[in-house]
């Protein structure tokens, strides 16, 4: 069963909302586009940026890293390409902006396998860009961005193949492998996918569906961590390998020791994003409902976005850029939810408009400050 979006029976015909849905969409990539070229550069973006400058002059060799850095080979891409220093962070703050938007249309997609028309699948769209934590961190030169989209590749490909395609599921697991050399926190969409792959296995009481699902995924992955491991380590590639994999150990334990009140943070994001966030748990708990009632794609889906949000707000380093990780995964949900009121509304606006401007209005209105003070101290 696909999770059918409610049909839209209001006074609105449907090609204006898409022309209204795609001028939003349009004028918040732009501010996406804005912010990162104007937004104030922060300590880790500087210290993410400067690793290429040892990638191949001391990583590995006298700075042995235990951190993943993959993500590091693609701000060679503004390295490259920039003259100066100034030049290097601005670019390099643009090839980010780029994947942004590519992970928006990632999520189209994702929506669109899932079942939805393509008006909901706008929404989704609409409100990931509205959510406050991705407009204002989707673009930070940092090794999330780069993981999620992969990540996010990755779900689609099992998605668009039918879950148990050889070929898509290899490359389900090398896409989730690369995500983790680009940053061991991609264990969570690692587990996250697996986990879905083999849960609707089991649910359809399928065992030897779900031992293939899960090997084929995990050779992928496999396959990407030795590419990775060599291409670094050479003859020393178990040694690159060892610390990928029990490098962070430490850090994913006790990490959350070395802070104090990063729930802060958690709360922020909710108050901030109210409406958004709690359209996209009740669609959540809408098709959860019927999980047992589900079966392929929409039933892989649901448990991995499940099981990433429990890892997203019970990791503990609960950073505002740790949400971004499920934000591109829930939002399908929360166009969901916002459609099934819009059709139950008796073709009464009041309730679904009073919603969209809840989740719209206080966005703009801040990014419209926010790019008023730049120009105006530029």
């Amino acid at each position: 069963m696909s999770m059918q979006t409610a049909t839209c029976h209001t006074a609105a015909k449907p090609g204006t909302a898409l022309r209204a849905l795609w001028i939003y969409i349009a004028l918040k990539l732009a501010v996406l586009i804005f912010f990162a070229v104007n937004t104030r550069f922060v300590m880790d973006e500087f210290w993410h940026f400067t690793q290429p400058v040892w990638l191949f002059a001391g990583t590995f060799e006298t700075i042995w890293s235990a951190k993943a850095v993959g993500y590091v080979l693609f701000f060679e891409i503004a390295h490259a390409i920039g003259w100066d220093a100034t030049s290097m962070l601005i670019i390099g703050r643009l090839t980010m902006a780029a994947l942004a938007i590519a992970l928006v249309y990632i999520t189209y997609r994702m929506a669109r396998a899932l079942g939805q028309d393509r008006l909901t699948a706008l929404v989704a769209v609409a409100l990931l860009l509205s959510i406050s934590t991705f407009i204002e961190r989707g673009f930070r030169l940092r090794s999330e961005p780069l993981a999620i989209l992969l990540a996010a590749c990755a779900v689609l490909a099992v998605m668009s193949d039918r879950t148990d395609r050889t070929r898509a599921l290899l490359i389900a697991g090398l896409l989730s492998g690369f995500a983790f050399v680009t940053t061991q926190k991609s264990v969570y969409f690692n587990v996250a996918l697996g986990a879905g792959l083999v849960t609707d296995a089991l649910l359809a009481r399928d065992i030897l569906k779900g031992i293939k699902r899960g090997g084929l995924l995990v050779i992928g992955w496999a396959l990407a961590l030795a590419i990775y491991c060599i291409g670094f380590g050479g003859a020393q590639a178990g040694d690159v390998l060892h610390a990928l994999v029990t490098g962070p150990l430490g850090l994913a334990v006790n990490g959350g020791n070395f802070y104090e009140g990063l729930s802060t943070f958690v709360l922020q994001t909710f108050t901030r994003n109210l409406v958004g966030w709690g359209l996209m748990a009740v669609g959540l708990l809408l098709i959860a409902a019927r999980i047992f009632r589900m079966d392929g794609a929409p039933r892989v889906y649901l448990v991995h976005t499940i099981l990433l949000t429990l890892f997203v707000f019970f990791h503990n380093q609960t950073w505002p850029y740790v949400f971004t990780m499920v934000l591109p995964f829930l939002a399908p949900y929360g166009a969901h939810s916002l459609m099934k009121i819009i059709s139950r509304a008796g073709g009464s606006l009041v309730i679904p408009a009073a919603l969209v401007a809840a989740v719209a209005i206080p966005s703009a209105a801040k990014n419209i400050r926010y790019v008023g003070m730049t120009i105006a101290t530029s």
